[in-house]
């Protein structure tokens, strides 16, 4: 048997699959281009059986089909032999027909309509990050799809004429680079799909032929990366409060054209610079008893998040700007329609400061949330708990995304905590 390295990556995602199906006495090898069985049995001895499926990409969903369906026959009470028997094995293909594409095309419009209206996933995220067909000019939608959009209905329509949920995959990965975030969130983002829609949540929209792997399954698609494109990947860069401010005071609010336009991102970029809000929170802004509050909830399947009271940091930033004041008096904000990190990079992109930090230290939309928890720990003191919450984010969250800013200063924090209440009991 080849080593793990060495091995395509479908069949390193089918061993895994069948490991935590089977368990690890059960393993599938290549035999002469065929599968081969192979269990350990209780006693240590091994038994081999030659199964009559080839050995290849094609057939890997076949493979782990009929192990698993040997396996449960085992657990019945049936020998391996009968086992093998009973699992009706072949290496016959299937008789395929041409599949409408519209079929899953118009569950994935019934997709939309679950997740917005009864989940309560935001419009705009969904039409970045998902999309469909364009809105009906005289729907109450806000904001609405002008033109066929979204990065996971794109990816379908191209493989939406698949013979079969194996077959739509293999295309679908096929798109991306083996390994890569983009590659990861397709193949989930349409396998969640197909879960609700072969489900009783979409009362079974979908024939069960459509029903894609199981959850914690998705490796034989998503690839791996190489260890130095692993090694690549960087964490977003912080723009440093100076550098913050020497942008916002760059837009020109006096400019007789743009100036507007200009005084609008202006007050965007300090609502960032003060809160460390996601771009996309500067929609969900609210003002209640007198302050302002982020009603922005993300939904996931760990949980959900909570609408949460704003903190300035540093703390006379928010007075010094008057943002409360102005947001009190609708002060307007950039018309986006869109994404806000894209719409706030593509205004920025002109701009000098913009350009020369994005050159110098590579900033993005992001950068001035990843500005706002490095001062929380390494200015004000902050641990991840605290920091989390003016965040908004669960701690786990928070120590995997910041832990270039957090650990140092909070082990410093703990050893120094713990002098303080040491010294105070010796008092008492």
């Amino acid at each position: 048997m080849r080593a793990r390295n060495q091995n395509p990556e479908w069949v390193i995602g089918l061993r895994s699959s069948l490991r935590l199906t089977c368990g690890p006495s059960w393993r599938v090898i290549n035999h002469r281009g065929k599968c081969k069985l192979d269990i350990r049995l209780a006693s240590g001895k091994r038994k081999y059986k030659t199964l009559g499926i080839s050995w290849d990409f094609a057939h890997a969903r076949r493979i782990q089909e009929s192990v698993e369906q040997i396996y449960s026959n085992v657990q019945k009470g049936l020998t391996i032999d009968e086992a093998i028997e009973a699992a009706g094995i072949t290496n016959n293909p299937k008789v395929l027909d041409e599949v409408d594409p519209q079929i899953l095309l118009n569950a994935f419009a019934k997709y939309e309509t679950h997740y917005v209206k009864t989940l309560g996933y935001t419009q705009s995220n969904w039409n970045k990050e998902w999309g469909g067909l364009p809105h009906d000019k005289d729907s109450e939608i806000t904001p609405k799809r002008v033109k066929p959009g979204g990065k996971t209905y794109k990816a379908l329509v191209k493989v939406a004429d698949a013979q079969s949920v194996d077959k739509l995959f293999e295309k679908l990965s096929s798109m991306y680079e083996p390994g890569s975030r983009a590659r990861q969130m397709m193949v989930q983002n349409v396998a969640n799909f197909l879960r609700w829609a072969t489900s009783s949540k979409s009362n079974y929209l979908l024939d069960e032929k459509w029903e894609p792997f199981a959850k914690g399954n998705s490796g034989m698609w998503v690839g791996t990366k190489s260890g130095e494109e692993v090694q690549a990947k960087k964490q977003t860069v912080a723009i440093e409060l100076d550098d913050a401010k020497e942008l916002i005071n760059s837009l020109d609010i006096d400019d007789k054209r743009n100036g507007k336009i200009a005084k609008r991102w202006k007050f965007l970029l300090e609502i960032l610079t003060c809160y460390g809000l996601r771009p996309e929170e500067i929609r969900h802004l609210k003002i209640i008893d007198g302050k302002l509050w982020s009603t922005w909830v993300k939904r996931t399947a760990k949980g959900s998040t909570k609408k949460r009271l704003l903190q300035s940091f540093p703390p006379e930033l928010a007075d010094e700007w008057k943002i409360v004041e102005r947001f009190k008096k609708n002060e307007p904000l950039p018309d986006i329609s869109g994404g806000v990190g894209d719409a706030m990079s593509t205004y920025l992109n002109r701009n000098d400061v913009w350009k020369r930090l994005r050159k110098d230290f590579g900033v993005v939309s992001k950068s001035f949330r990843h500005g706002y928890s490095k001062r929380l720990h390494q200015v004000y003191g902050l641990t991840s708990y605290e920091a989390a919450g003016f965040l908004g984010h669960s701690v786990e969250v928070h120590e995997s995304t910041y832990s270039d800013y957090w650990k140092a200063k909070e082990q410093e924090s703990v050893v120094e905590r713990a002098k303080r209440f040491a010294a105070m009991s010796a008092k008492k």
